[in-house]
């Protein structure tokens, strides 16, 4: 289990290195997404320098990756923790890519293709949180936390074992520190 595991999690992370919006705007456009907005590698700033298409080719793509993950895990490793932790190692590879000087994106719609791929349930039942908190704030960024936040809650209200949920408090741990408003400044590449 331990060498599968580790293979899992290695390829995982290397999948999650693939940082769509990166790649999308280097095809597209021969430019580097970094450089410009936010400077976050990301569906949220891809819609905000380039369009909604962009955007969309962006979220399918990084979304993909999480649901990639999460099969992964359940198909070599079989365990639910095992295939939220591939997620996690996709998600950090898509938030720290070692190709990309380790800036890449928030791994917000990663975790989001993963959900969707581990549990539908939970993860549409998130989806509707944070349209509900979005149609009562008007904040999109803080209606997205709040779903992020309550990812290992919401698995254990629908009955998923303690391991699970533990790895998926992790994942939530982390893009929430990611995406903090004090760490959420806007970066630039380095050059090279």
């Amino acid at each position: 289990m331990f060498w599968s595991l580790t293979a899992v999690l290695v390829a995982c992370y290397a999948l999650g290195c693939f940082v769509a919006a990166y790649y999308v705007t280097r095809w597209r456009r021969g430019v580097d997404i970094r450089a410009s907005g936010s400077g976050n590698a990301g569906a949220r700033n891809m819609a905000r320098v380039y369009g909604m298409t962009d955007a969309v080719i962006t979220l399918l793509l990084d979304a993909a990756k999480g649901a990639i993950a999460v099969v992964a895990g359940l198909t070599f490793l079989g365990a639910e923790w095992a295939a939220l932790a591939a997620l996690l190692a996709a998600i950090i590879g898509h938030i720290w890519p070692m190709q990309l000087s380790f800036h890449g994106g928030k791994g917000v719609a990663t975790g989001l293709g993963g959900m969707l791929a581990f549990d539908p349930v939970v993860a549409l039942t998130l989806l509707a949180t944070a349209a509900m908190w979005f149609a009562f704030s008007r904040d999109f960024f803080k209606s997205g936390l709040i779903a992020i936040g309550l990812t290992a809650p919401m698995l254990w209200l629908f009955g998923h074992d303690m391991p699970t949920i533990a790895v998926a408090a992790v994942t939530s741990a982390i893009c929430l520190a990611v995406n903090h408003p004090i760490l959420d400044a806007p970066r630039q590449p380095r050059p090279g």
